[in-house]
């Protein structure tokens, strides 16, 4: 967020910005930075660029390039002993070894251990420190310490002597000089780096550690607690709905069928107020749609109290009538389940059929995406709309039906109407829910969600930093995987002659006017100055303040704000709510099928969470200990995405705008590098060409950049191995800054093609593999070779476009 009166860009600022596409993305994005590096200096100098916007998949290599610049200054500090003894083993990169443990023992700055007791203290020391911190001490055991060494240095004169652990003497009495350290290089990410090798090594992450096994454990485990939460929450409802029914009802009991005469007054008198509210809310909506006043309807809390006034008061009592009276039949309960399994059983087996269908025919329909237009394409793609109008279709009745049976359920066994109801069956209806809702409002709706192991999978393979060491004078480098319970704070990632970072996510906002019409979306901006949603006057946070007010440092915290959760944040491609590319009738399905990458995090758009934040950030102040609760699920189920609300929910940055380039216009950058690896169909480029129209309606950007070189050249072109006509573009451009005056820049454009200066290698393998450069978004386990020649391709579509500038 810029503040009053300042300006984010200035003369001759330049921006670079990398563009979404997961993996492929990331590949080219790495080569094209390595080639701005090499020939310009403008990622790490004297010259280097002012910003680095990134999304989605463009960010895993920003991220990796600003936590290896970064180095140990992105480590927590922490007093958590879980953490201190993480960062030991991940600043010394040894293993926790149980032996180690007669090496242990100190208090450094801030409670981390950084000396070792060497004299025959130690001992007495380390048994009176595990009667209270017996656990701790196992897992921070992480030097390797010869138990000659400890013997020798046990001698050392003055009984009990504190070294630092660099200087500790080794076995001859020398210094330990060859012990790794961490450094923060000049060269990151530059080819053949360790960085670039570690990378390469671990493109597999998303089935490594385990394999597919785990991953379909983990997604197992979390979608049956995510349902038990949601149908939990649906038995609650209606446990006080069949409550007042049988107390409406009484005195009638036993076998005896219920009728409209039965009812009580007071039922009557709530039925008809109930759907007079219900009416009401409909009618005043319908009058004032389409003008300029306020319709409740179209608010949160109108479309709320319309949906608990007619399901609360007028359906949901109807139901739990007509299964009441079918029970107490003979043969009715057998007729109650037959017709529920026939409804739920068949929506979710089309569910089933369709979703394969449209699988299926959507890879069909890529293997011949970069051939010529056909019939039988066109037939392909008619039937997997169709397929997906049917998945729709299934899933808009599936789990709603689904819900309604289970409040109807709850609320007929709270009825107590029919003898034998009132059971420890009936007890447990009533118990589970309630235990289910208090562990989940402890846990909070991030908590179960598949951000968590997402993200620990993406820094397994992006989240390193450089350490060097030197033996027999030689010094030697390698790239350290940062341990996963020791994240970099977003604060501490922007070191010296770097550009700043900027991770483009996509805030969810559905009210009406709140959003450019028809995308439900603000571009939500995670940096190491401010967290903010971007364009809104005022709407942020400073980081290190929500960093503070959150206790990110904490072990395990409840919201996490560093580097790799941004990173996964905007690389959160499914989730019930994606912006300008949101499936409504999909929506409900996913937040049960627990499809949730996104994250719901504090609103900069709400002045009492930014109150909340201010005043937790203070130094004597108490962190801010909020979460989402378990309602929240439902706000995504049914869109209900409020821009007051205390949480946003935030997902990918494509789901916006896919490149980061509007972001760059908006801070008035002079000099913008757009790297383009989107998922456009070959030939076209449709991402800037978006990004260009919204830049110039919200900031009055003009730029004419010619599109049509990015087309494919039919005469190069070799059966399916699609070319290009040129992989780069520039074009000036003229924008307002706010103090009114208009300025000139020029912006440079590298999009993903095989055009007539690619490298020879890169025109073989594509021939050999004719999806390539355009292999789908969804493919994001990559081998290496497939890796290089995405990085590849980037860095000679970088040279090419810098040589030509």
């Amino acid at each position: 967020m810029v503040p009053e009166g300042e300006t984010a860009g200035g003369q001759g600022k330049v921006g670079i910005c990398l563009s979404g596409g997961g993996l492929r993305a990331s590949a080219f994005g790495l080569g094209a930075l390595e080639a701005l590096q090499k020939r310009r200096g403008l990622l790490k100098g004297p010259r280097h660029a002012a910003f680095l916007a990134a999304v989605s998949g463009g960010s895993y290599t920003a991220g990796a390039f600003a936590m290896v610049c970064a180095g140990a200054a992105g480590q927590p500090q922490s007093v958590d002993e879980e953490n201190i003894a993480r960062a030991l083993a991940v600043q010394l990169g040894r293993p926790v070894r149980a032996s180690d443990l007669d090496a242990l023992r100190g208090e450094g700055p801030a409670g981390h251990p950084s000396h070792f007791v060497t004299s025959q203290e130690g001992r007495t020391a380390r048994e009176s420190m595990s009667l209270l911190h017996g656990p701790f001490l196992i897992a921070s055991s992480v030097l390797q310490w010869r138990r000659k060494t400890r013997q020798q240095a046990a001698d050392l004169e003055g009984g009990r002597v504190e070294v630092p652990w660099y200087a500790a003497p080794n076995a001859t009495g020398e210094p330990h000089l060859d012990e790794w350290k961490t450094v923060q290089p000049d060269d990151p990410l530059a080819p053949g780096s360790p960085e670039v090798r570690h990378i390469r090594r671990h493109t597999r992450y998303l089935v490594d550690r385990g394999g597919a096994p785990v991953v379909a454990l983990i997604f197992v485990l979390s979608l049956l607690w995510n349902l038990v939460v949601i149908f939990s929450v649906a038995s609650a409802a209606g446990a006080p709905i069949g409550a007042m029914l049988g107390l409406a009802t009484d005195p009638v009991q036993g076998s005896e069928r219920i009728g409209l005469s039965d009812m009580s007054f007071e039922w009557w008198l709530g039925f008809a107020l109930a759907l007079l509210v219900a009416v009401g809310l409909l009618a005043d909506g319908a009058q004032r749609e389409g003008t300029t006043e306020h319709a409740p309807l179209a608010s949160l809390r109108g479309r709320a109290l319309a949906a608990l006034s007619l399901f609360g008061g007028v359906v949901i009592p109807a139901c739990v009538l007509w299964a009441r009276n079918r029970l107490v039949e003979p043969n009715g309960t057998e007729a109650i389940l037959n017709f529920g399994r026939t409804i739920l059983l068949g929506a979710a087996l089309l569910c089933v059929i369709a979703l394969a269908a449209w699988l299926a025919l959507g890879t069909a329909d890529r293997s011949s995406r970069t051939g010529p237009a056909t019939s039988g394409r066109r037939v392909l793609s008619l039937l997997r709309s169709l397929a997906l109008a049917v998945l729709r279709l299934a899933a808009t009745v599936l789990l709603p039906m689904t819900l309604l049976a289970t409040t109807v359920s709850a609320a007929t066994v709270s009825m107590g109407a029919v003898d034998g109801m009132w059971s420890a069956a009936s007890l447990f209806w009533f118990a589970l829910p309630t235990v289910v809702l208090i562990v989940a409002k402890r846990w909070g709706a991030n908590g179960w969600a598949l951000h968590r192991p997402y993200r620990r999978r993406l820094f397994s393979c992006f989240g390193m930093l450089r350490q060097q060491r030197v033996v027999d004078g030689t010094v030697q480098t390698r790239a350290q995987p940062r341990h996963p319970g020791l994240e970099p704070l977003l604060s501490a990632c922007h070191p010296p002659d770097t550009p700043e970072l900027l991770i483009c996510a996509t805030a969810n906002v559905s009210d009406v006017g709140a959003t450019p019409a028809g995308t439900q979306a603000l571009s939500f901006i995670f940096g190491p100055e401010y967290v903010e949603v971007s364009g809104e006057s005022g709407a942020g946070f400073k980081t290190a303040d929500l960093e503070a007010a959150l206790d990110v440092n904490a072990h395990k915290a409840s919201i996490p704000l560093t580097l790799p959760a941004a990173v996964a944040v905007t690389g959160a491609a499914i989730a019930p709510a994606m912006g300008k590319m949101t499936v409504a009738p999909l929506r409900a399905l996913m937040t049960a099928l627990n499809m949730r990458l996104g994250l719901w995090l504090p609103n900069p758009l709400d002045p009492g969470m930014r109150t909340k934040v201010l005043e937790a950030a203070r130094p004597s102040s108490r962190p801010l200990r909020v979460r989402p609760g378990p309602l929240y699920l439902f706000r995504e189920m049914f869109g209900m995405l409020r821009r007051q609300s205390p949480f946003l929910y935030v997902s990918d940055g494509g789901h916006s705008e896919n490149l980061g380039l509007v972001e760059l216009f908006r801070r008035e950058c002079d000099e913008i590098w757009c790297i383009d690896a989107s998922g456009d169909p070959p030939g076209s480029a449709l991402t800037i060409a978006d990004a260009l129209i919204a830049a110039s309606g919200e900031l009055g950007v003009e730029c004419d950049l010619d599109l049509s070189v990015f087309e494919v050249d039919p005469s190069a072109s070799e059966g399916r191995a699609l070319r290009v006509k040129s992989v780069h573009a520039q074009q000036s451009f003229v924008q307002p800054r706010r103090d009114g005056v208009l300025s000139k820049g020029v912006l440079h454009v590298i999009k993903l093609g095989v055009g007539p200066m690619t490298p020879s290698s890169l025109r073989a393998y594509q021939r050999r593999r004719p999806t390539f450069p355009y292999d789908s978004t969804s493919h994001q386990v990559y081998d290496a070779e497939l890796f290089d020649a995405y990085r590849l391709l980037g860095y000679s579509s970088a040279e090419t476009a810098l040589t030509c500038d």
